[in-house]
């Protein structure tokens, strides 16, 4: 089964903290062992070889130790979502370790107070310490999932500078969302706004030595994850909405992804993106435009040099993405959004600038102006990779 979507399989809904800004589901009944070996069964035979276990605590459910080494017998590549506390606590939990490829921790702040009034528990930055260095050892891709809220908001910095110092495979960022249960229920506590969060994004630059960071957001959200619920039945959300498609035990993945296709969405899958790029230097450009063309799914309307010709091309090209030098000559990339706006208001392109330094103040305004039709700051040293990955980022998006 090809699908974009990473599958969550969610073990029990059980959790042995109380974070008040986790949008986790509540009430819902737990299958028995064997039925999620049938569950792993299904997934194989839908060609599904990368999972996610998680919960609430996924370390929690009884079988744990037996289901991670029935998946990892049957070829599955296993992922696992925990708070780490039974970790730090019971070493011979340890055991998993054997079983998966990857593991994500997670964590929202190294201070203890803030930690208690998140809901994980005055000292869950000591637990997480002793879990990463008890990893050390292993080969297993270790991630972290941080959540961005109001709570932690002017502490991510301090929380990177401890990070750094171990091997990571991706530390996730997530925005704070009221998708459902305790979140909705503290969303006032919680929230903070798109500017809020994408003009802290410059802060997750000085941490290079991470290998991957990733942003999240509500949309992102829904668009990246297929969640398989403990008593088997199937969700995708759309339009901050839960909409269960089936049961597992019933039905293949495949089949139910297959009642939801459209004709519209299968249109959309056709399209392909229409893109700009702008630098001002060419020479330095060409390797990358190089490999978007190698994207099968991208249409590379127009290449230019400087601001004025951008604006008119995409005045007239009407891009749905462009890849814009901040400070192109003739024109900054406020300047370019400004003018875009003021021109095509909700029909301007989704804005990627490249600069290895934009003044806060200059994001936070662009954002006001563009809202999401920004999508990333590129530092020149990352460029071909971080256009290439937003460009299939994009495309994952627009097939949702």
């Amino acid at each position: 089964m090809q699908d974009y979507r990473e599958v969550c399989l969610f073990l029990t809904l059980r959790c042995n903290q109380q974070c008040r800004y986790c949008h986790r589901f509540l009430g819902i009944d737990e299958v028995g062992y064997e039925d999620n070996k049938r569950i792993i069964d299904k997934l194989t035979e839908d060609k599904i070889y990368n999972v996610t276990f998680t919960g609430g605590e996924p370390l929690l459910y009884p079988n744990i130790l037996e289901l991670l080494k029935y998946a990892k017998e049957k070829g599955i590549k296993s992922k696992i979502i925990t708070n780490g506390e039974i970790l730090a606590k019971n070493p011979k939990m340890r055991e998993i370790y054997n079983y998966l490829d990857s593991i994500t921790l997670s964590i929202d702040s190294i201070d203890n107070d803030i930690n208690e009034k998140l809901g994980r528990g005055y000292n869950h930055f000591i637990k997480i310490k002793e879990v990463l260095d008890s990893l050390k050892n292993h080969k297993l891709k270790v991630n972290i999932n941080t959540v961005v809220s109001k709570v932690n908001l002017n502490y991510l910095e301090e929380l990177g500078d401890f990070l750094k110092e171990y091997n990571l495979n991706t530390w996730r960022i997530f925005k704070f969302a009221p998708l459902r249960e305790t979140a909705k229920l503290n969303e006032k506590e919680f929230e903070i706004s798109n500017v809020e969060f994408r003009t802290h994004k410059p802060i997750f630059a000085s941490f290079p030595n991470i290998n991957k960071i990733e942003f999240r957001e509500n949309d992102d959200m829904e668009s990246k994850y297929l969640l398989i619920m403990p008593n088997a039945e199937v969700i995708i959300t759309e339009n901050n909405e839960d909409v269960v498609i089936g049961n597992i035990l019933e039905n293949n993945i495949s089949e139910l992804l297959k009642n939801r296709v459209t004709t519209k969405k299968t249109s959309k899958i056709m399209e392909k993106i229409r893109t700009l790029i702008s630098y001002n230097t060419e020479t330095e450009i060409m390797p990358i435009i190089n490999r978007i063309k190698e994207l099968d799914y991208v249409d590379l309307i127009g290449i230019s040099a400087n601001g004025i010709d951008t604006y008119n091309k995409i005045v007239n090209l009407k891009p749905e993405i462009v890849f814009a030098e901040y400070n192109l000559e003739g024109m900054s990339g406020l300047e370019l959004v400004e003018k875009s706006k003021q021109k095509l208001n909700d029909e301007m392109p989704v804005f990627n600038f490249i600069s290895d330094n934009i003044p806060e103040e200059q994001v936070e305004e662009i954002v006001n102006i563009a809202g999401n039709k920004v999508m990333q700051l590129i530092q020149k040293n990352q460029m071909a990779d971080k256009i290439v990955n937003a460009l299939r980022e994009y495309n994952d998006i627009k097939q949702d």
